[in-house]
């Protein structure tokens, strides 16, 4: 072998090597990053604008107990009028209840004053409620309610004191211990003028008229009932469809360079056992700290982990529960039930980008169970 050929040999090798080593150098350098995955959540967006159908409207302008609504509406306002709902139907159906086997008892007792005592026990059961006392003064603050005072020169029975207390209300002695009907009555002079006769009758004990303002009671709460279990499955769908879901992770890198997580990725939710997988694109967001609360910050340009760094990222789900499509296939409702069933599993796919012999590389969370998290 001639002294050339030897040259060129080293120098092949040199090169080589030195691209081997750089290589190595490159490999050792690459990013580490260590995930955790913390909390899988649903949001709603408050200020986002929805759509009422409407005969939600409708049902809504023909009560008098809820927000009204437009056909564009902020999802605020719907849940507004979801908390309106969901108060009438769990505190008003025990106290329709009431006010029904008040009026019986009222009926069932003998002549036209019956005894005071039973009179006085038959009255104070709903009066001891104070959904009554809210519902009673919006409805007459309303004019939905229009009490009758009682008939004839009554003798006085109870002794009801005016006060100042509440913003003004009256303090009502019941057989099952004082109560303070009414609120704010020093600021609303016309609710105070149309509770009056209402009161004037507990003064009396007027049986009949008793039973009669009761009835009228139970009639309209019974009314407005109606109308909130109608309208709960709407509002519910229309809140649901506007849901998104947030995958929380901690990420720390531990490798020796810079990684770039990269803004989309991808939701896997599937069930052991099962086939078919469930896969919905993804938005990222950090976690930061806004006004003294933590909050959510879109990266729509991607998140930089330096090296030794961590960041509490998440992942929400790019399109709303309504919207949501995997192959032309609306899976938004399956999605909802998997999450609400608790038995699926669920992880995050994205990509990062880093120094390195592959410089984007997707990876895979650890997967969880997609519920709410405990």
């Amino acid at each position: 072998m001639t002294g050339a050929s030897w040259a060129i040999i080293v120098i092949i090798a040199s090169l080589l090597s030195g691209s081997i080593a750089s290589t190595y150098q490159t490999y050792r350098r690459r990013s580490h990053p260590f995930l955790l995955m913390q909390e899988v959540a649903t949001s709603l967006s408050a200020g986002r604008t929805v759509e009422v159908p409407r005969e939600v409207i409708e049902r809504l302008n023909a009560a008098w107990f809820f927000p009204s609504a437009i056909e564009k509406e902020k999802l605020k306002r719907i849940s507004q009028i979801e908390e309106r709902v969901e108060l009438l139907i769990s505190h008003g159906k025990p106290l329709l209840e009431i006010l029904r086997g008040a009026v019986e008892s009222l009926e069932a007792l003998s002549g036209a004053d019956g005894d005071t005592p039973k009179v006085l026990a038959a009255a104070s059961d709903p009066l001891s409620r104070t959904f009554f006392d809210s519902f009673v003064s919006s409805a007459a603050l309303a004019g939905m309610l229009n009490f009758k005072p009682p008939s004839g020169n009554k003798e006085q029975k109870l002794t009801i004191f005016r006060t100042s207390e509440n913003g003004g209300c009256y303090h009502v002695p019941l057989s099952t211990g004082p109560v303070d009907f009414g609120a704010r009555l020093d600021s609303y002079p016309i609710l105070d003028h149309r509770l009056k006769p209402f009161i004037a009758t507990l003064e009396t004990l007027d049986r009949l008229c008793l039973r009669d303002s009761f009835s009228n009671v139970a009639d309209i709460l019974a009314s407005e009932i109606s109308v909130a279990q109608s309208l709960k499955s709407d509002l519910t769908g229309i809140r649901d469809a506007q849901r998104q879901w947030d995958l929380h992770l901690y990420i720390a890198n531990y490798g020796e360079s810079a990684m770039l997580i990269t803004p989309q990725a991808t939701l896997e939710v599937w069930r052991e056992g099962m086939r078919g997988k469930l896969e919905v694109q993804c938005d990222l967001a950090e976690r930061v700290e806004h006004e003294g609360e933590l909050a959510l910050r879109s990266e729509p340009n991607g998140l930089l982990v330096p090296a030794g760094e961590s960041r509490e990222i998440a992942f929400i789900t790019t399109q709303v529960q309504g919207n949501m499509e995997m192959n032309g296939v609306k899976i938004g409702g399956e999605l909802a039930a998997k999450y609400k069933e608790g038995g699926s599993n669920a992880r995050m796919r994205f990509t990062y980008i880093s120094a390195g012999l592959r410089q984007r590389k997707s990876t895979k969370t650890p997967a969880v169970l997609f519920r709410e998290s405990e």
